[in-house]
């Protein structure tokens, strides 16, 4: 995580909360729960670094300081926070799952824009959240109170839909190009399939099966029906 700059301020040159890496629950943690605390802000700055192969910036509002000549005194171009090392099939393979997970959110339906992204909540309804990306840009949306309190109604709120309607729709309508709706390369190293609800593991033929998941076909975790006989067996003989 600190590799990312998650256990950092992002950079903006206004106020920022310190973030909080969990310490406590690894196997929670690893997928964003335990004690994570993070800004919008310095998510967007993670999922930057997917979205580029792996460069962590400090993010910057300013783009340059100019006299009253139009000459540059300043220029606040954003600086590498650090470069991770990873090889690309692994970006390809994060970049194509977190693309699925846009492509089967129905509030992007009819958005004519190509993009990646992941919601995010905590368990507690105090926050909302999505940030969408594709190869050109990384933007996020919060949705919560100031005084930390859970989001009335927050069951008829979809963090996504509010990405759409105020970045989405306002790329594609005043700052839309051939750029901006480019697309992260194909990867055919990412296996599409459902995973079984009794293993976790990619779903059989006669596995009960759950929503979709994305593998790497280095790792390929295929259940064989028999783990999942175990656990029927375990529950029927917790139930004698």
């Amino acid at each position: 995580a600190s590799e990312f700059g998650l256990n950092a301020r992002s950079g903006l040159e206004i106020p920022e909360n310190s973030p909080r890496l969990s310490d406590s629950d690894g196997i929670r943690s690893a997928i964003g729960q335990g004690t994570n605390l993070f800004s919008v802000s310095q998510i967007a700055r993670y999922m930057t670094a997917v979205a580029n192969n792996g460069t962590a910036y400090n993010l910057t509002l300013l783009d340059k300081l100019k006299d009253s000549d139009g000459n540059t005194i300043e220029d606040y171009s954003a600086s590498v926070y650090n470069s991770i090392d990873i090889l690309n099939t692994t970006w390809a393979s994060i970049q194509e799952g977190l693309h699925q997970v846009a492509l089967n959110t129905s509030a992007f339906k009819g958005l004519d824009l190509s993009i990646a992204g992941k919601t995010g909540t905590t368990s507690d309804w105090f926050d909302l959240m999505f940030v969408g990306m594709n190869p050109e840009f990384v933007s996020g949306v919060w949705v919560g109170y100031k005084e930390n309190k859970e989001i009335k109604n927050h069951w008829s709120i979809q963090s996504a839909r509010v990405w759409k309607n105020i970045i989405g729709e306002w790329i594609v309508n005043h700052y839309y190009d051939e750029d901006f709706n480019k697309q992260f390369p194909t990867c055919e190293t990412v296996l599409a399939s459902p995973f079984c609800q009794g293993t976790g593991k990619i779903a059989g033929l006669a596995c009960p099966k759950g929503t979709m998941g994305y593998w790497k076909s280095t790792n390929l975790p295929w259940c064989n029906n028999y783990e999942l006989t175990l656990g029927y067996n375990a529950l029927e003989d917790d139930d004698e």
